[in-house]
């Protein structure tokens, strides 16, 4: 005969907590938003410095950056609504702009970005959602790499 599973209470630095199965799908999920966001980027930055003639594969790795990003802005734990909402926000304009220029001008949005310096004011929102996450995770884990990177991405 087993016993029910009794939910471990952690002391965390806001006060005590349990870590859920949910708690544990959304953390999952937030890393594989996040390795695909940074593999994209990789791979992208890679092209451009090595390999020109493949430029037109940056479109599709600048796709599944943002959509790696997106995952990770849907399931981060940050507990502050109006934050989390305000990330989420910012990615929605750095996506739906991304998308415009790649719709209606044919170019892919760091094609456009390069030619057109002013419209980062439209894609450069999905770089100030990720700039929110190494904020965010400076804040809670103390992590020596997101608070040199928070300054430096924007």
């Amino acid at each position: 005969m087993t016993s029910p599973a009794v939910d471990r209470v952690y002391q965390g630095q806001f006060g005590e907590f349990t870590i859920t199965d949910s708690d544990r799908l959304g953390v999952r999920l937030y890393r594989l938003g996040l390795n695909l966001a940074a593999f994209s980027f990789a791979v992208a930055t890679i092209i451009v410095l090595s390999r020109p003639q493949l430029l037109p594969l940056t479109n599709l790795l600048y796709m599944g950056f943002c959509l790696g990003l997106g995952i990770s802005l849907l399931t981060i734990h940050i507990y502050l609504i109006p934050l989390h909402r305000l990330l989420q926000v910012f990615w929605l304009i750095g996506a739906i702009t991304s998308l415009i220029f790649s719709l209606y001008y044919q170019l892919s949005p760091l094609e456009f970005v390069y030619n057109h310096p002013v419209s980062l004011f439209g894609v450069g929102f999905i770089f100030a959602s990720l700039t929110g996450i190494y904020f965010k995770e400076a804040f809670c884990f103390n992590r020596l790499e997101t608070k040199f990177l928070t300054p430096l991405v924007p």
